[in-house]
C-alpha cells in the first residue's frame, strides 16, 4: 500500500513539473512568434518592442524582470534559426482554437504597432493562420479586433 502511495505521488509531481515544463514552452514559442513577425520587415521598432512586452507580461502575469529573461531566452534561440512549423504544432497541440486566435491577434497587435501592414508581414500572418489551423475568417476578425485595440 505505502509502495501505491508512492508511486501516485511520483507521478502526480511529475505531472505537475511537465505541466510547468509545457507552459513554459508555450510562453517561449509565443514570445519567438512576437519577435518573428516583429522582425519581418528587417528590424523591430521600439514600438514593436514596447508591444512585445506587454502582451508578455499580460498574458502569462509575469513581471518585469521574467518577461525580460523570456524574451532574451526568445531571442538567443531565434539566433540559431526558428522554422515555425514546430512552434506552430506545440501550439497545435495544447491550446484550444479560442486560445489560438487570442495568440494570432496579440501578434497582429505586434504587426499594427508601428502603423504599417508590410507585404511579407501580411504573407507571414496568413501563414502563421494557416500553420495554427485557423480559418480565414479567424484570422480577419483576430486582425479587427488587433487594429480597434491598437487604436
Amino acid at each position: 500500500m505505502l509502495k501505491l502511495f508512492k508511486n501516485i505521488l511520483t507521478q502526480n509531481i511529475r505531472e505537475e513539473e511537465d505541466t510547468a515544463t509545457v507552459e513554459d514552452e508555450l510562453q517561449l514559442a509565443t514570445c519567438m512568434l512576437l519577435l518573428e513577425v516583429a522582425q519581418a520587415d528587417g528590424t523591430i521598432q521600439p514600438q514593436e518592442e514596447l508591444q512585445i512586452q506587454t502582451i508578455i507580461r499580460k498574458r502569462f502575469s509575469l513581471s518585469d524582470a521574467d518577461s525580460d529573461k523570456l524574451i532574451e531566452k526568445a531571442r538567443e534561440l531565434q539566433t540559431e534559426s526558428l522554422d515555425i512549423y514546430p512552434v506552430a504544432t506545440l501550439i497545435n497541440r495544447h491550446w484550444p482554437t479560442e486560445e489560438k486566435c487570442r495568440l494570432l491577434e496579440n501578434i497582429w497587435q505586434i504587426v499594427y504597432a508601428d502603423g504599417i501592414l508590410e507585404q511579407h508581414e501580411d504573407h507571414l500572418m496568413h501563414k502563421l493562420g494557416t500553420l495554427l489551423q485557423l480559418s480565414h475568417r479567424q484570422l480577419i476578425d483576430a486582425k479587427l479586433q488587433a487594429k480597434q485595440a491598437i487604436r
